[in-house]
């Protein structure tokens, strides 16, 4: 009778409870906010961000938590977590025994599982929070498998302050994953849940380390760890002074973070261990320039195979709040200086434009009321193209923009991912190849990462888990390789006085920049394996006159590719098929015609590149008599010689007698012989077709005088300038004369002593 009573008292509350149990589990209580975690390319993590309630709260897996934690938890906490529903009777008997006993709480008998339940919702405790997680206990039996429930503890159990969940508490504390944690750490993480605040490692040391003790000789007692592994525990030190939040890569993972807000765990494909090498070198050199106004710099480095970004530096100091350090230098729009004249000439080889032996014009050129002028402040007169990119002459430049055309170049930049050039806006000048726009570090870089990928663009690969692009091509793979090859004949920085220390350095095809006023001094560079981006300067805009590319930024790139590279780096991109060598006229750059006696080897693109034949070394038949030029017609009546001149057309011709250039004295045509001839006519440059002149009132016509100016080729000695039908002025083409100017509409014509005139009409207000 006793024993009927007793199981109906049993079975009454007990089939109560499982009525209860039965009824819906409230499951948003066991998703709470989450920190969202930024881990590198090996798994580590970079740094987390606090959730929406300001928590740091970071879920895991089971299979992610070490098996020291694992086992010392369930063998601490609850023996019999997978042999009971939720509910242990006898920890709960064993609980009340203790607590009557020593009149006051020292046990709750709570099993893991209504640990959770406690979790889920706060309470009192009181015995009617005890009852309810007790049915909340059963309803997660009913609902999870014992692991999942296990993984729900560890992605909820307090570690003091602001810390919840076993991975937040490892890398506050120890700056390790659940993974890494070692037994004396498990130990102590186990301990800590009973009393957070009381067992804080930070405020109490003491007080946790005979926690953890204790948890440590219950685990040798139980015959979980041996007595080897209980003394290297016991003597681990509790070193946490100031713990933290890992927080490496600031300006990376602000970056990481605003692209996904969503998103819980992000795995990158940042490289630590470059990236500590970038912040290492930039600050190491910052330091050595800072005292001459020079406070900050950025760093980007792409791995070329994968489009993947391996670092990202956004200041020298990310807390320098005097230098603005929180300003990410890597994503910030700058003048880009000189740095986009690489992609103007593999833009002009690939359209036949250019090839690296062609001939540019460094001279004085006025487009439109804009002339452009070298950093020097000199010209050079007549310049290859090889010479133009490694000197980086900006007229030259500027002269192939104006051929290539500054709109078809702007739509250019923008397939190769400069987010920050519109090709809609049409205020884009010739200036633009001089750094008259601005880019991203970021985008720069990927965009020489794009020559080393042989012309195909693709995008930044941010995270791991985004595939590798096969890219599309936006530049051929010849274009690329040729302007590869002219990259790397700059003289590096880096490179020893003794050729052979520098065999083992990795061979880099490099530019600078540097923008005006220097403000900003840019240095890219890529090798087979990587391309690294350097920017240096001031967020403020500050203008510093040391602050060159060259001078500052170069340094910089190649300590990191030296830094960065294996052997493999040593190795060379292979010479695509697309690629042919050919003898060139070393002194036009063209194929050579029968006159030219000295040739040099370039690359170039057959189907593509120019196949014109020189025009500057020209055949003259010379008068034995008298010295003059003659006709074809005449050869047959005199006696003559024939003799080969460098002929520069007027474009040139002018500028270079005029400073001093040696040019070959082409006799002049003899006069008996002498009719219109074919070819250029005199060039106008002054005054400008295109100009409407206006008199200032109250000012003599004779201190407003008009410059007439024109350039012919070096085998014109006379030039004739007419003023409505009249001979004004004649005289060498070196010389400059002037005219009074009188209102209204006149045709000025100018002649050269070939008979081949060119005219504009002039037009006085």
């Amino acid at each position: 009778m006793k024993r009927r009573i007793l199981i109906i008292l049993t079975a009454i509350p007990l089939g109560f409870l499982l009525v209860l149990a039965l009824l819906p589990l409230n499951r948003e209580k066991l998703c709470k906010p989450s920190s969202q975690a930024v881990y590198d390319a090996q798994g580590q993590l970079l740094r987390a961000f606090l959730s929406a309630d300001d928590k740091w709260r970071m879920p895991c897996r089971l299979d992610q938590v070490s098996p020291y934690l694992k086992e010392a938890l369930v063998t601490v906490e609850d023996r019999f977590f997978y042999y009971h529903p939720g509910i242990n009777p006898w920890s709960l008997i064993r609980a009340a025994y203790l607590n009557i006993r020593n009149r006051k709480i020292l046990s709750g008998g709570s099993t893991i599982t209504m640990q959770v339940a406690r979790m889920m919702e706060h309470r009192e405790r009181t015995l009617l929070s005890k009852v309810a997680e007790m049915i909340c206990a059963l309803k997660l039996e009913l609902c999870y498998s014992k692991d999942e429930i296990l993984q729900l503890y560890f992605n909820m159990a307090p570690y003091g302050g602001n810390v919840e969940g076993v991975e937040a508490a490892c890398y506050f504390y120890f700056q390790k994953s659940p993974a890494q944690i070692s037994l004396g750490q498990a130990a102590l993480l186990v301990a800590i849940p009973n009393s957070p605040e009381r067992l804080n490692p930070q405020n109490y040391p003491q007080r946790v380390k005979e926690k953890r003790d204790q948890v440590l000789n219950y685990l040798l007692q139980r015959g979980v760890i041996t007595h080897e592994e209980y003394l290297r525990a016991v003597n681990e030190e509790i070193a946490i002074e100031n713990p933290a939040m890992p927080f490496a890569a600031p300006h990376f993972t602000d970056l990481i973070h605003g692209r996904h807000p969503r998103e819980v765990r992000l795995h990158t494909t940042l490289d630590r261990q470059i990236q500590g090498k970038c912040e290492e070198i930039l600050r190491e050199h910052l330091d050595k320039w800072r005292s001459r106004g020079i406070s900050n710099g950025a760093v980007v480095v792409l791995e070329n195979k994968t489009a993947s970004l391996r670092a990202l530096v956004g200041s020298g100091d990310f807390f320098d709040d005097v230098n603005s350090g929180q300003v990410n230098g890597a994503t910030s729009p700058r003048s880009p200086g000189s740095t986009l004249k690489p992609l103007l000439y593999a833009y002009g080889i690939d359209r036949g434009i250019i090839t690296p032996s062609a001939i540019l014009y460094d001279v004085p050129v006025n487009y439109s009321g804009y002339v452009a002028e070298n950093y020097d402040g000199q010209y050079h007169g007549v310049v290859s193209v090889r010479e133009a990119l490694v000197r980086s002459l900006n007229v030259p430049a500027a002269l192939l923009l104006a051929k290539v055309g500054v709109r078809d170049f702007v739509s250019f930049l923008q397939k190769g991912g400069i987010s920050t050039i519109d090709p809609r806006q049409t205020s884009y000048g010739l200036s633009l190849i001089l750094g008259g726009c601005e880019v991203r570090l970021v985008e720069l870089a990927n965009f020489y990462s794009t020559l080393a990928n042989g012309g195909r663009f693709r995008q930044i690969r941010y995270l791991g888990d985004e595939p590798v692009q096969e890219g599309r091509e936006i530049l051929s793979q010849g274009a690329s390789y040729v302007v590869t090859e002219l990259l790397t004949e700059v003289v590096r920085p880096d490179l020893p006085a003794y050729w052979e220390f520098s065999l083992h350095r990795p061979k880099v095809a490099w530019k600078t920049g540097t923008s005006y006023g220097h403000r900003d001094a840019w240095s890219i560079g890529y090798t087979r394996g990587f391309t690294v981006g350097v920017w240096t300067g001031n967020f403020n805009g500050q203008d510093a006159r040391e602050l060159i590319g060259a001078q500052v930024a170069g340094p910089i790139l190649f300590d990191l590719l030296n830094a960065i590279s294996g052997k493999e780096e040593c190795k060379w991109f292979t010479r695509p098929y697309s690629v042919s060598a050919r003898e060139v006229c070393a002194t036009s750059g063209a194929v050579p015609n029968e006159n030219c006696q000295h040739t040099v080897a370039e690359f170039y693109l057959p189907g593509v590149s120019p196949t014109g034949t020189c025009n500057i070394h020209q055949a003259f038949y010379i008068d034995d008599e008298t010295g003059y030029r003659l006709c074809k017609s005449d050869l047959e009546e005199r006696p003559h010689q024939r003799k080969v001149f460098k002929v520069w057309p007027p474009d040139v011709a002018t500028w270079m007698q005029r400073n001093g250039y040696p040019l070959d004295e082409v006799p002049s045509l003899m006069p008996a012989s002498r009719k219109m001839m074919a070819g250029q006519g005199p060039i106008i440059r002054s005054p400008e077709a295109t100009c409407e002149y206006r008199l200032r009132r109250g000012v003599s016509n004779e201190y407003q005088k008009i410059l007439l100016d024109a350039s012919v080729d070096n085998s014109i000695n006379k030039i004739f300038w007419f003023l409505d039908g009249e001979l004004i002025w004649s005289g060498h083409p070196e010389e400059k004369t002037f005219i009074v100017p009188e209102t209204g509409e006149h045709l000025l014509v100018c002649q050269d002593d070939c008979g081949r005139s060119t005219s504009v009409k002039l037009v006085i207000r």
